[in-house]
């Protein structure tokens, strides 16, 4: 079953509220923000946390498929460069706890 999110914040909620098994889920994936008609393994890409970068549902995180990329992205729009599990330490901090 493939399962949608409108944002990368509710993608990792759903993830650390359900805890699923490495048997659960095949792959992670989230839309880059330069290409958004590609994929990007959720794991590879790095993320822009930016107020100047708004996401649906405002935590602000942009999803980019490679450093060099992000960092010049985030040269125009400042903010935090973060790896996944930054992410999740974020939802899990700004929603959940």
């Amino acid at each position: 079953k493939v399962y949608k999110y409108d944002s990368i914040e509710c993608l990792a909620a759903y993830i650390l509220e359900n805890k699923p098994g490495s048997d659960d889920i095949q792959n992670i994936w989230t839309i880059d923000f330069n290409n958004p008609k590609a994929f990007i393994d959720a794991g590879q890409a790095w993320y822009i946390r930016s107020e100047l970068l708004k996401s649906p549902m405002g935590l602000n995180l942009s999803a980019f498929k490679d450093k060099t990329l992000a960092e010049s992205v985030e040269n125009v729009y400042p903010g935090e460069l973060v790896r996944w599990d930054e992410v999740k330490k974020i939802v899990q901090k700004k929603w959940l706890d």
